[in-house]
């Protein structure tokens, strides 16, 4: 896998019209646009609303999106999630209409870009969020296989839309998974609950996305067990890298090796914790940190050419609470620093 840009869109922003958000994506994204969130824009424009909205086996109440508690019921509701995962064409039922996304289809069709990214709730960061009865998803067959499906059949929804207006376009599905640093801690709490479970999860997710011909990629901002997603097949990894610079370092022949096949890691490098933080950064500065955390996994045993040419750097969280001005010199810095990096030989 080749991928043809440097700088990894992500995150949810501050416009409150189309007309900014698609200024923005011209100028800093125009060959890889994204479906970012504009929360302030509409209240549905969230991680939680695009993957449970059109789901019959939730329902909405008191802003938030509840499972179906009652078993039988749920088996029946969870039938059509089935069906389409097993056999459906036509995902279109599955797709939130969001804000921005008109404009984004227009883009996609006039452009044809090489790739483009949709960003999506990943499957352990949803069993964290919603519990039946008291039964802990994640460590049940059947949840599991909901959680599988759901997520398969949301990512292959907006895939086969994508593809559909451009053949060629290389749809990238970021699963969004800032619960997975709790996976220990759940561990240690269920049995059930172990690196075999979660690994075959995702793996069963991963598969059915390549099997579609789409990118499958991670991102967690948190620390976490990264051989996990290198075990799982993802083809992008994406973490904090400013704040946690060596939790690569840790696993490094497995980084090698996911490199070495073709992966990629996007180093989530430009902090955008407040507008104070942002204030003070500079391009030169954060490059020379971002090419001293390269060296240091290199130093592990990491092949220098595959750190430097399988790299993209990005922003370090979501944006909506920031003045605009600071979104968007963070957006420019980590388009800045993605374009020093070198490609080695």
């Amino acid at each position: 896998m080749k991928l043809n840009f440097k700088c990894m869109p992500q995150g949810s922003l501050p416009y409150k019209d189309v007309e900014s958000a698609l200024r923005m994506q011209i100028k800093l994204f125009e060959n890889i646009p994204y479906l970012p969130f504009l929360p302030l824009a509409a209240k549905n424009e969230t991680l939680v609303h695009r993957i449970f909205s059109g789901v019959s086996a939730m329902h909405k109440k008191d802003k938030k999106y509840i499972l179906e508690s009652n078993a039988d019921v749920f088996k029946e509701k969870a039938k059509e999630l089935n069906e389409d995962f097993n056999n459906s064409s036509d995902l279109s039922k599955y797709i939130t209409n969001s804000f921005f996304f008109d404009k984004y289809l227009q883009i996609i069709e006039k452009i044809k870009p090489k790739e483009t990214v949709v960003s999506l709730l990943g499957p352990f960061t949803i069993s964290q969020m919603l519990k039946n009865d008291d039964v802990e998803l994640f460590s049940d067959k059947l949840y599991r296989k909901f959680l599988i499906q759901l997520v398969c059949v949301k990512s292959l929804a907006y895939a086969n839309l994508i593809k559909s207006i451009s053949p060629e376009t290389k749809v990238i599905v970021m699963l969004e998974e800032p619960e997975l640093k709790m996976f220990g801690s759940v561990k240690r709490e269920n049995d059930d609950i172990n690196l075999d479970v979660a690994i075959g999860l995702f793996t069963k997710i991963v598969d059915k996305l390549h099997a579609n011909d789409v990118i499958a990629g991670i991102q967690s901002f948190g620390k976490c067990d990264w051989q996990i997603a290198i075990d799982s097949g993802f083809d992008i990894i994406s973490f904090d890298a400013y704040n946690n610079p060596n939790n690569l370092n840790i696993i490094a022949s497995k980084v090698n090796a996911f490199l070495a096949a073709g992966g990629y890691i996007n180093w989530g490098f430009v902090p955008v914790t407040n507008e104070d933080v942002i204030k003070n950064l500079k391009a030169d500065d954060l490059y020379n940190k971002l090419i001293k955390t390269f060296e240091n996994l290199i130093n592990e045993g990491v092949t220098a050419k595959l750190v430097y040419n399988n790299s993209t750097i990005s922003t370090l969280g979501n944006m909506e609470k920031l003045p605009i001005m600071f979104a968007e010199k963070a957006l420019m810095l980590s388009n800045q620093v993605a374009k020093k990096i070198p490609t080695l030989q």
